[in-house]
């Protein structure tokens, strides 16, 4: 999270990091920020804003001009989490996509997240580089590749975070 040399420089990490083979046979990143309780930090101070913006004009993912409106929004974690993700980006590894997971009801997601898209350079959203992606689409859209253990996995996963049965049976008893 502070190393010297490595990433930003500051406390951004993600929620989650997958590694994959691209059918082009490089490899690729899905860099994974959930949201779900929490909303997303504002001002974190200057530390890796420099190294953030280096890995976010250098690698063509935003412009001067873009990077400067990101920088104005008040959600600071969506572009040091997506500066993060874009220092694994090599000659090794050029697919890497930051995704940012959200319940379809939350209402800053749904209107950050645009936003923080127009941020991105054509290149960046041509390649997609950032999706976004409500939870139940990504349960939708995962349990449609698995199978077997790994569906039952998803299953899992969407009962505990997407099945509101339990919490509206809690707020009736406590009424």
């Amino acid at each position: 999270r502070r190393h010297p040399t490595l990433g930003i420089g500051d406390n951004s990490a993600f929620d989650a990091f997958v590694r994959y083979q691209h059918t082009d046979g490089a490899e690729g990143i899905f860099a994974i920020e959930t949201k779900y309780t929490d909303c997303f930090s504002a001002d974190a101070g200057e530390s890796g804003v420099e190294r953030a913006r280096s890995a976010m004009i250098g690698r063509g993912t935003m412009t001067d001009d873009s990077w400067q409106a990101a920088r104005a929004m008040t959600t600071q974690q969506l572009w040091r989490t997506h500066a993060l993700a874009e220092t694994l980006r090599t000659a090794d590894c050029c697919h890497v996509t930051y995704i940012v997971l959200h319940a379809a009801g939350d209402r800053e997601s749904s209107d950050v997240l645009p936003a923080y898209e127009l941020c991105l350079s054509q290149r960046a959203r041509e390649e997609d580089r950032f999706r976004p992606l409500t939870l139940e689409v990504f349960v939708a859209q995962t349990r449609t590749a698995l199978s077997g253990q790994s569906l039952k996995l998803i299953d899992d996963f969407s009962v505990r975070y997407l099945n509101w049965e339990p919490v509206k049976h809690h707020l009736v008893d406590a009424s």
